[in-house]
């Protein structure tokens, strides 16, 4: 008994000396690379932290602001975006490293420093964190090296400029359905659902050919059909396994099913095998069209024909296959979603946006508009600057990994003109929330955050902050302070998908239609069933959609809005 009590005591203590040890070890190899150093007590990467948070987290929240202000911050991964530029400001640098007894990780929201790490291909993926992708099988996005590049050589050659076309087109008639959802009184309770469906619905009419219009009217009426053996729709599963992907991905498989006392664990499993069973349907299709029409040109194929014609394992093709699916349609939906309140906050803006609108398409039916006619008039007007303001202010991925292959002998960077090697193993956060918000490249330039006029005086902006103007005098921000697709060789594929999407889907809604802010003189007329969380005046309601847009925004797969914001949406006149 005495030696299992000495045994007890004796193991933090031994914790506690390898802590140090370690500590002064990684301590000498930042130094080493003359960047500056934060000490932190771990890695907010390491499993340890992710595991115990809770329970320090409250512990850290007690000690005198003075002790942690430089160092909190940086562990709380899940407030990154909320924190924007302060933790660099604190630490009075754009780059420095943090270091912790367990590893060294690089932070930047330094332009220079961003493009060298996205565009080097020296540096990798840290594909042990990625690694949560590949629930499925293995992905472009959950994997590094020969393997990443093969699977983006197949996906690649699919988004060409007719696909992207066909996007607009599909975009502008899936807009037009949304529109007509989106007038439905209360319809702002399912906003987030409502977008995020469209969206769905048009990667898969898009990638997969598994879906159509009339599957999208069905989807956007919560009336969607489940076929043979499913218990939850398309959409339900896609969605009900994003709101569950953490419990999916750190519990084991043999336990989801039903196993599991624990109703999350069941919920969380259902979501698991029904989506798979879509996953598996849509690859199987796609090897008996191949079987069938193997003489079928490549320029034809979709998406999954690609991967069975590359010969692809089952788990390679599956896994890519739910990739595309979640990346392809979760970040347009959260971005629309964020374009919606905000333009209900800023009601002059959004009139000035339709006054672009009607002068870009005039009495032109909807079904009559084209990529190749308007979307580049689309995007150098305010359409485009709402949709790029968005995309600043509210990040696809707050942070984009990179790191120093362990196998190499370090990488330098140069920040501000000198150069510093990173050390093999190194993990590099690109900090894209602190870079869009960066003061010195993006600075306030009135009361208001949102600021979609940035981008159409480039001729003021352009010149005091480094960035150019285009030939139509839309702002060009300097090389590497606005990448919200990521940016290099290895940047999303689906850039300009996403982006004529938003951009036909944003047209037809507000061409069309108009969204305000709901006040309870919206009850008193009518226009809303009893709500208690409307305000009673308008100056009130604004200040309660900027709070959710504030607050009510939480980074878990994706960053997205999850406070409901009261909005009503009306047919123009």
């Amino acid at each position: 008994m005495l030696s299992l009590v000495l045994g007890l005591a004796v193991l933090p203590i031994t914790f506690g000396i390898w802590s140090l040890v370690s500590l002064f070890s990684q301590l000498a190899r930042a130094r080493s690379t003359g960047l500056p150093c934060v000490i932190v007590p771990c890695s907010c990467l390491g499993a340890p932290w992710l595991l115990s948070q809770p329970i320090l987290l409250p512990i850290f929240q007690l000690l005198p602001t003075s002790w942690t202000q430089n160092w909190l911050p940086l562990l709380r991964f899940e407030r990154g975006w909320h924190d924007g530029y302060e933790p660099f400001a604190k630490v009075g640098a754009d780059t420095f490293l943090t270091v912790s007894p367990g590893d060294i990780v690089l932070y930047t929201c330094d332009p220079d420093v961003s493009s060298q790490l996205l565009h080097d291909q020296r540096f990798g993926k840290p594909a042990h964190l990625m690694g949560v992708l590949n629930i499925f099988g293995p992905t472009i996005a959950g994997t590094d090296g020969p393997e990443s590049r093969f699977y983006r050589r197949i996906a690649a050659p699919f988004f060409t400029q007719q696909t992207i076309q066909r996007v607009f087109t599909l975009s502008v008639a899936g807009g037009k359905q949304l529109g007509k959802a989106l007038c439905r009184p209360s319809a702002y309770r399912q906003l987030r659902t409502l977008t995020a469906r469209l969206s769905l619905n048009l990667l898969s009419q898009i990638c997969f050919d598994n879906q159509g219009q009339d599957d999208l009217a069905k989807a956007l009426q919560f009336q969607e059909d489940r076929p043979n053996r499913h218990i939850l729709s398309y959409s339900q599963a896609m969605h009900s396994l994003l709101d569950n992907y953490k419990t999916i991905f750190i519990s084991p498989r043999w336990l989801l099913p039903g196993w599991s006392p624990v109703r999350t664990h069941r919920l969380a499993g259902t979501a698991y095998t029904e989506f798979n069973r879509y996953v598996q349907d849509l690859r199987i299709s796609a090897e008996t069209t191949v079987r069938e029409t193997g003489s079928k040109g490549t320029g034809q194929d979709n998406l999954a024909e690609r991967f069975v014609k590359a010969e692809l394992s089952a788990p390679q093709i599956s896994g890519n296959l739910f990739l595309f699916m979640f990346a392809g349609h979760e970040a347009n939906a959260n971005t629309l979603t964020f374009i919606i309140i905000l333009l209900a906050c800023h009601p002059s803006i959004q009139r000035a946006m339709q006054s672009d609108l009607d002068s870009i398409f005039g009495n032109s039916p909807a079904d009559k508009w084209s990529f190749d006619t308007h979307h580049r008039p689309l995007m150098t007007s305010l359409v485009g600057a709402v949709i790029n303001e968005a995309l600043r202010l509210y990040t696809l991925i707050p942070v984009l990994p990179k790191c120093v292959p362990l196998d190499s002998q370090g990488i330098p960077i140069v920040v501000r003109g000198e150069s510093h090697r990173l050390p093999p193993g190194l993990v590099a956060l690109v900090n894209t929330s602190a870079m869009h918000r960066h003061p010195r490249y993006w600075p306030r330039r009135g009361d208001e955050e949102f600021d979609p006029y940035r981008w159409l005086h480039a001729d003021i902006t352009g010149r005091t902050h480094g960035g150019e103007q285009n030939e139509t005098g839309f702002l060009v921000p300097p090389a590497g302070s606005f990448v919200p697709f990521s940016d290099g060789a290895r940047g999303c594929l689906g850039q300009h998908f996403g982006l004529a999407e938003l951009c036909a889907v944003v047209a037809v809604v507000f061409k069309q239609n108009s969204v305000r802010l709901l006040t309870s003189e919206d009850e008193a007329n009518g226009f809303v069933d009893g709500s208690p969380e409307l305000s009673d005046s308008w100056a009130e309601a604004k200040e309660r959609a900027e709070n959710a847009l504030r607050e009510g925004v939480e980074f878990d797969m994706s960053l997205r809005l999850v406070r409901e914001v009261p909005v009503r949406f009306d047919q123009r006149v």
